[in-house]
Parts: C-alpha cells; structure tokens; sequence
C-alpha cells in the first residue's frame, strides 16, 4: 500500500481510510464506560491492528509515532487529560438503562440457579479498586470528562 505525504510531514496510512471515525468512536466509547486508553495502549493496539491486516506505513517496524497520533487527536477533536477519580465517574456515569440490565440478568441467574434464599448470596467486596488514576493520561474527546476504570491494591 502506498501512503500520501502531506505538506506539514503527517502520512496519511491508507488502510485507515474510513475506519479512522471507527476508531474514534471506539476511543470515545471506552472512555465513556470508565476504560479510557492512554496514548501507548492507542498506539500498540493500532500496531496490532496494522499487522494483522497487511497494512503498509512509512514508520519503523509499521508502528505508528507520537506525532501521527498528535495528529489524529487533533483531527479528531480528541484530547490527553488526567481521568478523574473512580467514585467520582460512578456518580456522573450510572446509566439507568446499564442499572436495569443488572438487575434483569441477576434476577434471571438467581432463578436459573436456584439460589432463593439470603444464605445463598454473597456480597462482593469493592475496596481493591484503585481510588486514585491520577498517575495516567487517557485519550479522550475535547470538552468531555474523563474517566479511566482502575483496580489496585488495597
């Protein structure tokens, strides 16, 4: 495959073309449910994506720079922030149609299993969740809160 180079030196690699809004909006959804990617994760799953299918780049070993993703961020109105804090994302995020499934699928295993009385339920205990994501940087769309789902040590 062949690529174009334009004036300010940014390659365009061609077996993107009309998969970059794909991408995006994947990045945007990660972001949304709290898994939002930092810039090296971005980049190693293109590099995957660009070997599994053949494609052709003018980087060194088909792995796609920083300055190709400064680019594509910018193109694609995406920013870097620091993600805000776990409990903090839960709060501005529940989704009542998300909360629903829950519960429909829960109500549905506990009959499916024959698990009707309390003895048979357990409580999952959330304090290995990782508070403070603070130390990374994601990717995410400009004027938007972000969020990164962690788990950590206690």
């Amino acid at each position: 495959m062949q690529q174009q180079r334009k004036k300010n030196g940014w390659y365009h690699v061609r077996g993107f073309r009309g998969k970059k809004s794909r991408i995006t909006e994947g990045l945007r959804s990660m972001e949304k449910w709290g898994f939002g990617l930092t810039r090296k994760e971005i980049l190693e799953i293109l590099c995957e994506y660009i070997i599994a299918n053949g494609i052709k780049t003018p980087f060194k070993d088909n792995r796609l720079e920083e300055d190709w993703l400064l680019n594509f961020k910018n193109w694609h109105h995406l920013s870097i922030k620091k993600p805000q804090g776990i409990e903090y994302t839960r709060k501005k995020k529940t989704d009542p149609f998300v909360v629903n499934e829950y519960f429909y699928l829960l109500h549905k295993t506990l009959i499916k299993n024959h698990l009707t009385t309390p003895e048979q339920i357990w409580n999952l205990d959330e304090m290995s969740f990782q508070h403070d994501p603070s130390k990374t940087r994601v990717v995410e769309a400009k004027g938007k809160l972000s969020s990164r789902t962690t788990a950590g040590i206690r």
